[in-house]
């Protein structure tokens, strides 16, 4: 069950389809995760179960009779029934790491495209939020990376604004070297802890 998405659909009244008759039921098709890894399920009711453990395999289930294996699901018949429900399905928050020189708040170079995934990201979104959090890697005095956190986490608010994106969907917050992505001893310096981290969802 660790690697496991369940796509799973009420069906009214759908004569014949998939073991559903007119008194209505439900269909659960088992589907791979992000990385395309495919776990297993087992669907029960008060009159039985079954295990599912295939790709697009799916179970027709009725609240008067065992759970039945339907097979795998074709995706052309997939598509026709979960329609509605895949395009309302939605969009999974995304996390975005951009990376500044040392002692500065200048982004990498290496860095800079992340902008733009991001403003991507936020236009797939009916109503995006953004969490921007700025931090720093433990190199010198403790005061003075709460200040870089808080330029950083600035700066990149404003691109964002510059490009486009309302600042009222914007919050920003500034941790200096508290949270360090990568942990290590004071004074030491670490590109991944030089960082500003962008939550989109």
């Amino acid at each position: 069950m660790d690697r496991l998405k369940l796509f799973y659909y009420i069906l009214i009244c759908v004569t014949g389809l998939w073991g559903c008759s007119s008194g209505g039921g439900s269909v659960i098709v088992l589907l791979p995760d992000a990385e395309g890894m495919v776990g297993k399920a087992e669907v029960s009711n008060s009159n039985g179960s079954v295990l599912i453990e295939k790709e697009n395999e799916a179970v027709s289930v009725k609240s008067e009779k065992k759970p039945q294996n339907s097979g795998v699901m074709q995706a052309r018949e997939f598509n026709e029934i979960f329609e509605t429900a895949l395009a309302s399905e939605p969009i999974l928050p995304a996390k975005f790491f951009i990376n500044f020189k040392f002692d500065s708040d200048k982004i990498v170079p290496e860095s800079k495209p992340v902008i733009q995934l991001i403003l991507s990201d936020i236009q797939k979104r009916p109503f995006p939020q953004i969490i921007i959090s700025g931090h720093a890697d433990r190199k010198g005095e403790s005061d003075r990376n709460y200040r870089l956190s808080v330029k950083r986490a600035r700066l990149v608010t404003e691109l964002l604004i510059t490009a486009g994106i309302l600042p009222e969907i914007i919050e920003t917050t500034a941790h200096g070297e508290n949270l360090p992505l990568i942990q290590t001893a004071d004074d030491i310096p670490k590109l991944q802890n030089r960082r500003v981290e962008v939550l989109v969802r």
